[in-house]
């Protein structure tokens, strides 16, 4: 928790915004009153591929897109080209790592 605290009053402070911290467990509705409160129109965050955060977005982008707010998930040309290898454990992957190592820096941007 100290690290998230750390990184919003960072951010905060790097904008000149004062620090808002919407906690997930109070639900849609929180994020819904949030994007209101600034008249956001679109949301920028990580993509989830899988996981409770994945179902979290999945339920929070409809919700927001009824209010006129865009919800963008983005995920790094790194994450498409490892994903796809990753479907069978740990060291099945392990063996690919190297693979992905050795692409061009331009392949991974």
């Amino acid at each position: 928790m100290a690290m998230l605290n750390d990184g919003l009053t960072r951010a905060a402070t790097r904008l000149g915004l004062e620090p808002e911290r919407v906690d997930a467990t109070h639900g849609v509705d929180a994020m819904r009153g949030w994007a209101a409160r600034h008249a956001l129109t679109q949301i920028i965050t990580a993509d989830a591929p899988v996981g409770p955060v994945k179902d979290r977005l999945d339920v929070l982008a409809p919700a927001l897109a009824a209010d006129g707010v865009r919800l963008v998930r983005l995920r790094r040309a790194w994450d498409d080209m490892a994903w796809p290898q990753a479907r069978k454990g740990f060291f099945p992957f392990k063996a690919v790592i190297p693979k992905l190592l050795a692409l061009p820096p331009a392949a991974m941007a």
